[in-house]
C-alpha cells in the first residue's frame, strides 16, 4: 500500500466513524478526492455507509459528484433486504426440519449499525453442529442453492443466482 492509499484509507475511517456518531473526527476537506475514497468504500463493502454519511455532511450534501454512486448504493441495499428475506427464510426452514443453526458475523451484526443497509455482505455465514451437515446440505439444496465447494477448515459453500452465497461452518474454529 502506498502513502496515498494509506492517507485515503484513514479519510474512510474518520469518515465511518462519523457515520457511527464519532464527531470528533476530522472532517473530509470539500475539495476532496471522493471518487478514490468512495471506490476503497466498494472495495471493502462500505460503500453504502460512505455514501450515506458524505450526504448528511454539510460539505456533500447536495453534491452532484454523488449522484454517479447512487445507482451502486441502490444496488447493495436491495442486495442486504434480498439477503435479509433469505436468511429470515433460511431460518424458518432450519427451525422446521429441527435443525440448529446460528447466523454468524455479517447477519447477525448488521443490527448494530444505525442503518440496517449500512453492513454490506457478499455472503450469509451459517453454523450447524458437525453431526447435522448433511442434512443442512440437503435443506440448502432443497431451497435452490448448489454446493460449489467442499471446503477446508470444515465450511462448504452453496450458490443460489443472481448473488446469494452460503458458507455452511461447522465449527467456529478450525
Amino acid at each position: 500500500m502506498d502513502k496515498k492509499q494509506i492517507a485515503c484509507g484513514r479519510k474512510l475511517v474518520n469518515l465511518l466513524a462519523e457515520g457511527l456518531g464519532y464527531s470528533s473526527c476530522a472532517p473530509i476537506a470539500a475539495d476532496a478526492d471522493i471518487t478514490e475514497l468512495l471506490e476503497m468504500a466498494r472495495n471493502h463493502e462500505l460503500l453504502v455507509m460512505a455514501v450515506n454519511t458524505l450526504k448528511q455532511s454539510d460539505h456533500f450534501m447536495n453534491d452532484p459528484r454523488l449522484d454517479a454512486w447512487n445507482q451502486a448504493v441502490q444496488d447493495s441495499v436491495w442486495q442486504s433486504r434480498v439477503q435479509h428475506l433469505e436468511l429470515m427464510n433460511l431460518c424458518n426452514r432450519f427451525a422446521q426440519a429441527q435443525i440448529p443453526m446460528m447466523p454468524l458475523k455479517g447477519s447477525f451484526l448488521k443490527a448494530l449499525y444505525p442503518r440496517i443497509e449500512d453492513r454490506q455482505m457478499c455472503d450469509l455465514d451459517l453454523l450447524v453442529p458437525e453431526d447435522r451437515i448433511p442434512q443442512a446440505r440437503e435443506l440448502l439444496s432443497a431451497a435452490g442453492y448448489t454446493l460449489e465447494e467442499i471446503g477446508e477448515f470444515h465450511r462448504d459453500i452453496f450458490v443460489k443466482p443472481p448473488f446469494m452465497e452460503i458458507e455452511l461452518h461447522s465449527r467456529l474454529l478450525p
